[in-house]
This record gives structure tokens, sequence and C-alpha cells, in this order.
């Protein structure tokens, strides 16, 4: 088992969706998928290449040459899942792992529109830390709240941001979550307010850092064996 750290750079965090002009609501789509690490997906071609590193450096394979590695450009790396290079199947939102930063203010009505493009597994997204005063439904807990988001299938969930600080989502079907459906949720104060009650000094950038464990086979052939009691 590995530790995965993933860290969002950048300056001082703001919010992120598609939002209305006072701000008030903010929207993302989460399309949710099946992917594989260390693999380049040329979607011009329509095939995927393994990744390799030789001598420090990435190459991928040729698209229509099995025998011919090509070096990759940064522009193609930044579109591959490397995790710690190995290859395995994760599932992803909207090709990330973790799945993509929502920032909002406090009380701004969020709207996400979940497609669900696995093959087979239904999914929810529980919305870790939100008390979801008024919209229990919205909580994502599967079986509890909503009945699983079956594939093919599309739901919005709207709730109200509430309260301020650093949250994180989840899928809350199975093993989902460990297998790449989850990301940062973050809630800002507002500024004036934050200010004035606790003095902080003006700073010049934030970091959001996303820790997880990582394993380099399926979580499920892990929960399996345990509940078969073959893992000490």
């Amino acid at each position: 088992m590995w530790l995965l750290v993933t860290a969002i750079l950048g300056e001082k965090l703001t919010p992120n969706g598609e939002c209305n002009a006072d701000g008030t609501i903010c929207e993302f789509n989460f399309d949710v998928s099946h992917k594989e690490t260390m693999i380049f997906y040329d979607h011009d071609v329509g095939t995927g290449s393994p990744v390799i590193v030789k001598n420090g450096r990435f190459y991928r394979r040729d698209s229509f040459n099995c025998n011919v590695s090509v070096p990759m450009t940064e522009r193609q790396l930044n579109d591959v899942i490397v995790t710690d290079g190995s290859y395995r199947h994760v599932m992803v939102i909207n090709g990330q792992l973790p799945g993509p930063p929502i920032i909002v203010k406090k009380d701004t009505q969020v709207v996400v529109n979940v497609k669900n493009s696995l093959l087979m597994e239904g999914l929810t997204i529980h919305w870790h830390g939100i008390r979801q005063y008024n919209t229990p439904w919205m909580d994502g807990t599967g079986h509890v709240t909503q009945c699983p988001i079956n594939p093919g299938e599309t739901f919005t969930y709207r709730f109200i941001a509430n309260p301020a600080g650093t949250h994180w989502y989840h899928s809350h079907v199975g093993v989902q979550f460990t297998e790449g459906i989850h990301g940062p949720l973050i809630i800002l104060e507002d500024d004036n307010k934050l200010n004035k009650e606790n003095d902080l000094p003006d700073f010049a950038g934030e970091f959001v850092i996303v820790l997880n464990d990582w394993m380099r086979e399926p979580a499920l052939s892990w929960y399996l064996r345990y509940h078969a009691k073959m893992e000490g």
C-alpha cells in the first residue's frame, strides 16, 4: 500500500464553477468513467498507448508501430494518470484522479450534474462535511438517502455550501472512492468576516493537498480477501 499525494497549486483560492452574475449559484459537471493509469489516450487516433520511463524520460508506444517508443510532450503527459508509475484500472471524474476541486463561497447554492459513465456499477456522491440543512436527500449516501445513479444516467445534486472550511466529496457505493472517485470541496468564508474575526494577514497563495491510500491492485480484491479471512 502506498500513500498518494496530490497538490493543487495556485494563487489565493477563488470560486471555480460556472457561477451566475451575483455568485449565489455555482454549477459543476462530473462525468464518472473508467480509465487506466500510465496509459496515453490518443483521442485523434482512438487508441491508448502504454507509457514507460527510460533514462528519466517518459515515452509512449507509437500508435501504429508497437516496436517504436515516442518521447512524450508536456501536454501529452498532463493527460496521463501517472500515480506511482504502476499500471492499474481506476475510476475517474472528468478523466482526473483525484476528481476536480469544488471551490465556492459559503452559502452558495452548489449544483453538480453527475453522469455515470461506468459500465456496470451504480454510484452516488457524498458531500463529506456538508450539513445539508433542509436537503437531506442530497447527502449522497447510496441506498439511504437516494438510489444509486445507474450507468448511463445523470443525477443533479443541489445543496447550500455550509459550513465554511476544507471538506471533500467521495462515492458512497462499495469501494469506489478507493478506486478514485473523490476530490476536495473547499468552502470559502466571506473575506471581510474572516479578516475581521481572525485578523489574518494577507498571503500570496494556497495549497490544497489530497492524501489517499494507494494500492497496486483493485480495492475490491482486497475487500473480498479480507472478508473471506484470507488476509491476516
